[in-house]
């Protein structure tokens, strides 16, 4: 939408804003409550401005107005980038580099030399986050030695089981067996029961006296726990499944399609 000055002058006039306004608006400045103190030529500098704001505006409004009636307004708006998530791996995290359950041993990059880490947020009595874990393994077939994906809880406040799986998950990652847990919690969702644990801990083929320790000693990864969920909610994060693919977040159950593109768009920025 583009507009001359004859325009707008015009337009201007057309709202009634011609010299009989400029004097009115003058005089009643001139004499308002918040003019009092001010010198003459003060005063009349306050008018000029309060008029000129005044006629803008209206001028603004007026010329949008014309241009939806001749079908001529265009508004361009551009969707500002999606701020980057940095999120710091540690030993702590469960990693794989590939859909077997001992991903964390084979894989043809490692650490921080893979192209793409993926940081999945998952909760283990959320249907969705089930979901995502067979996505998970699919996408890890797909772009086989490129990827390091790293698991990290975030427990629901509307689950009583949730955290207390949470932290079994931080021990079994301590035996270094937290794929094979998960697969196991994940097997078993639609049944998942507190007095179970030890059995899934030993399908998982966890050490049960040292699994059962740390349990039911959690001090250590509870605060572990809290520090990464206050961590997650500073990014914006508050729902599973949401991945962080080399600091851009995905929140959602979103299909194999959609990680596939956003993985291979991460990997053509590392060229």
């Amino acid at each position: 939408m583009n507009a001359s000055f004859a325009q707008c002058k015009g337009l201007g006039m057309a709202a009634g804003y011609g010299p009989a306004f400029n004097n009115s608006v003058l005089s009643h400045a001139g004499s308002h409550p918040q003019s009092s103190g001010l010198s003459p030529g003060d005063k009349r500098e306050s008018a000029r401005n309060l008029m000129l704001k005044s006629r803008a505006q209206q001028v603004l409004i007026l010329l949008v107005e014309s241009a939806k009636k001749d079908g001529k307004l265009q508004i361009n708006y551009q969707e500002p980038p999606e701020p980057q998530v940095k999120v710091d791996v540690t030993s702590l995290d469960a990693v794989r580099y590939n859909s077997s359950l001992n991903g964390q041993e084979i894989g043809g990059c490692a650490d921080n030399s893979c192209p793409v880490t993926v940081v999945e947020l998952t909760e283990f009595t959320q249907p969705y986050s089930a979901q995502a874990y067979a996505t998970q393994k699919r996408v890890l077939d797909a772009h086989k030695g490129k990827i390091r994906w790293v698991a990290r809880q975030l427990p629901s406040d509307y689950q009583p089981l949730s955290k207390t799986l949470a932290i079994a998950a931080l021990c079994a990652q301590k035996q270094g067996r937290y794929w094979y847990f998960a697969d196991a919690l994940f097997a078993h969702q639609a049944t998942l029961k507190k007095d179970a644990i030890n059995t899934y801990a030993a399908e998982a083929g966890l050490n049960i006296n040292d699994f059962t320790a740390c349990v039911s000693a959690p001090k250590e990864f509870d605060n572990l726990l809290t520090e990464q969920i206050e961590g997650v909610h500073r990014m914006g994060v508050y729902s599973t499944p949401t991945y962080i693919i080399n600091g851009k977040k995905i929140s959602g159950m979103v299909p194999f399609e959609s990680l596939d593109k956003a993985i291979l768009e991460a990997l053509a920025n590392k060229r």
